[in-house]
């Protein structure tokens, strides 16, 4: 089955929504698209202001891997720059803060590829 990963976020002060979602795109196509067991994405904004990513992936494995490797990519790290993240992480210690992987039991509807 499946891994949905549900990545909760809000962004700094003063981020507009056009800033988000560049820097999502640039996420987008130079770093999560060249992972292996991406499947898509979705950039979903709640009523409170806050976002979230919600990435499907192939397997456990595949989107552990792309977490681990975030850290090291160009494109996370300026997606991760317009984040409030806690002060206590440095640059490269805060991929995977806050994320929670979960295992897709059963699909109704459509199916994802």
């Amino acid at each position: 089955m499946h891994v949905v990963e549900w990545a909760p976020f809000k962004v700094k002060n003063g981020v507009t929504e056009a800033q988000l979602k560049e820097a999502a795109l640039d996420i987008q196509t130079n770093f999560l698209e060249k992972q292996d067991g991406f499947i898509r994405r979705e950039l979903l904004r709640h009523a409170d202001g806050s976002f979230v990513d919600l990435v499907w992936w192939r397997s456990h494995e595949s989107a552990s891997a792309a977490i681990a490797h975030a850290g090291q990519s160009p494109a996370c790290a300026r997606y991760f720059e317009i984040m409030c993240l806690p002060e206590a992480l440095d640059q490269n210690d805060h991929a995977g803060e806050g994320i929670a992987l979960l295992t897709c039991l059963s699909e109704y509807g459509r199916k994802i590829a």
